[in-house]
């Protein structure tokens, strides 16, 4: 069950980043470079991986985000930081994509299993 619900965290992973570089208004400053990243996010994800996962994620040399790599990008898989990965600022806002409901049916369908299969996999840890 493990490992479905990392294919699952991929999988919306590539779901949201593309939506994300489609059409991010943030997108146009290079500090954004496609991403809504915060310290408070990292510590999250940290305390996700070791409590959740049993691993404890090494931490980059960033300034400011403890898993942000070199090349721009979080260094974490997308089961390990799920707050980023489920996060689309159309959903956040809105909690639908305006101008692409088959984009949206598909996020829902998705994060549903998410939520199903976590909910079996972390029984009781909730």
């Amino acid at each position: 069950m493990r490992a479905e619900l990392i294919r699952l965290y991929e999988e919306m992973s590539d779901l949201t980043k593309k939506k994300c570089q489609e059409g991010c208004k943030l997108a146009q400053f290079d500090h954004c470079r496609h991403r809504c990243c915060d310290p408070m996010y990292c510590d999250m994800s940290f305390g996700i991986a070791k409590d959740f996962w049993d691993i404890e994620p090494e931490m980059t040399d960033h300034e400011e985000l403890s898993f942000m790599g070199p090349d721009g990008n979080c260094i974490l898989e997308p089961h390990l930081r799920p707050f980023c990965t489920l996060h689309q600022c159309h959903i956040e806002s809105l909690g639908f994509c305006i101008d692409d409901p088959d984009w949206t049916r598909e996020y829902f369908e998705l994060r549903g299993k998410i939520d199903e299969l976590q909910s079996k996999v972390f029984e009781g840890k909730f």
